[in-house]
């Protein structure tokens, strides 16, 4: 067996946030829910080094990183959240690929979301 593609996921990840350039999105954080696929390089043999821990990337790196660069900064743009994002994934030297989406649940009650979805390629 030959793995072709190893990707990490992290999926409905939920924190406030303040993003938006209407005056009432500048006033108070809002909900976001971020969805996020990393593809990773594979290692030499193409399978990972057993059940090592050491061997894979932990996902702790995503959701402390986003709390970090969310927690005073005010983004008028989900794409621009999207990109930071990106640039925080893009820190760790195996991933080659970060499919990043912002969802803001709470702005229209007659549908799901609006958002943004990007992908990013090293």
């Amino acid at each position: 067996m030959k793995l072709s593609e190893k990707q990490i996921i992290l999926n409905g990840f939920e924190f406030d946030c303040l993003i938006g350039f209407h005056p009432h999105e500048r006033a108070a954080k809002q909900r976001v829910v971020v969805d996020i696929l990393l593809t990773t390089r594979l290692d030499q043999d193409g399978l990972a080094a057993g059940d090592d821990v050491t061997s894979v990337i932990d996902y702790d790196f995503m959701r402390n990183g986003i709390f970090a660069l969310t927690k005073d900064r005010q983004f008028n743009l989900q794409e621009t959240l999207c990109e930071e994002i990106a640039r925080l994934c893009f820190a760790q030297p195996a991933i080659v690929r970060a499919e990043i989406a912002t969802a803001k649940p709470d702005i229209y009650p007659d549908c799901d979301f609006v958002g943004c979805r990007m992908v990013f390629e090293r």
